[in-house]
């Protein structure tokens, strides 16, 4: 997975909680992963409002807008990257499951000791 940071929050941090929430959908459609592992290129850019996403169907990129305040958010940034991996995998809308408006099954990203997000010190 390659990721274009166009943000202050760290590169490395970004991409722990990309490839957890990759390793736990590997569990759920298989081996799949494994490609996106080494062909999915992630953007990172800044949003004036929250969270947001968009990804191609049948692709291997997923664009990524972050609020520049969205460490308290990081279980939605997880629901949002798998939503969008759904997309690169060919589901559309109709064929996945409703939108989990309470994160249920993303509370391991909520552990700020294994998944901080930090920002990058300025000089």
């Amino acid at each position: 997975m390659k990721i274009q940071n166009k943000t202050a929050w760290l590169t490395r941090d970004l991409k722990r909680i990309f490839c957890e929430t990759l390793r736990r959908n590997e569990r759920i459609e298989g081996k799949r992963c494994q490609y996106y592992k080494r062909h999915l290129l992630v953007v990172v850019v800044y949003a004036r409002i929250s969270l947001n996403a968009m990804a191609r169907i049948n692709g291997a990129w997923i664009k990524v807008w972050m609020d520049p305040e969205a460490n308290e958010f990081i279980p939605e940034l997880a629901q949002i990257f798998e939503h969008e991996l759904q997309h690169n995998r060919g589901y559309c809308h109709k064929s996945m499951l409703p939108w989990n408006i309470n994160n249920t099954g993303y509370e391991w990203a909520a552990d700020n000791k294994r998944f901080p997000l930090r920002k990058q010190e300025r000089n």
